[in-house]
């Protein structure tokens, strides 16, 4: 998978090398992404998703033979498809928005500390620790990974840059997920509060995408 396409998902298992596409895992993808990464949580979420995504190569791998074997819609195993499909995308959407809203809150404060002289700088990142924690569900014990994200924007000068670069190079599949997201879950047009969706969450077999996956 190119980096933050989930339009060019790549599966990681299930089936023989030289069936597999070249290049990341979806799995690999999200958890490369920087902050994703550092948190063991969203990692699991990911690694989950790059499950889920294996299941769904290979079931519309297998309704597309069973089409063409029936020389029609193979009904119950294109309906178990399409709802797992959907609830992959709602997950893919949650995980890559979390993702997201974190990475903004980090380049706030990368900005407020570039405009601190050396000297403030550390008791302000004190400050943002304690309002971290404290934000924590359970205070007592909150996840390092939030913790551990800010120190890193404070102390690594590459980070703050590596992460806008991830946040601006997303934006646009990103935009297209949550459009279908809200077609799906929300029965309504993007960017358009009280439309009516047209036929939301139909599904039809794609021969054009699903037979390149039987050549790959």
């Amino acid at each position: 998978m190119t980096l933050l396409d989930p339009t060019d998902v790549l599966d990681e298992g299930g089936r023989d090398d030289e069936e597999r596409h070249d290049g990341a895992s979806l799995t690999e993808s999200l958890q490369a992404l920087p902050a994703l990464g550092d948190d063991i949580y969203l990692r699991f979420q990911a690694f989950n998703l790059g499950l889920v995504d294996n299941l769904l190569t290979d079931w519309e791998r297998d309704v597309l033979s069973e089409y063409h074997r029936k020389e029609g819609t193979p009904t119950a195993s294109a309906i178990v498809v399409g709802a797992v499909g959907q609830l992959w995308v709602f997950g893919i959407y949650e995980l890559l928005r979390t993702w997201r809203q974190r990475g903004r809150e980090l380049l706030a404060f990368a900005d407020e500390l570039a405009g601190l002289d050396e000297q403030a700088r550390q008791p302000r990142l004190d400050q943002k620790k304690a309002e971290v924690q404290a934000a924590s569900a359970d205070p007592a014990r909150p996840n390092p990974a939030h913790l551990a994200t800010f120190e890193r924007v404070a102390r690594d000068p590459a980070f703050p840059g590596s992460l806008r670069d991830a946040l601006d190079r997303s934006e646009w599949p990103f935009r297209k997920l949550e459009a279908l997201r809200v077609h799906l879950a929300k029965h309504e047009n993007p960017k358009a509060k009280g439309s009516y969706a047209m036929a939301p969450g139909y599904a039809r077999i794609d021969e054009v995408s699903l037979a390149l996956n039987l050549r790959l």
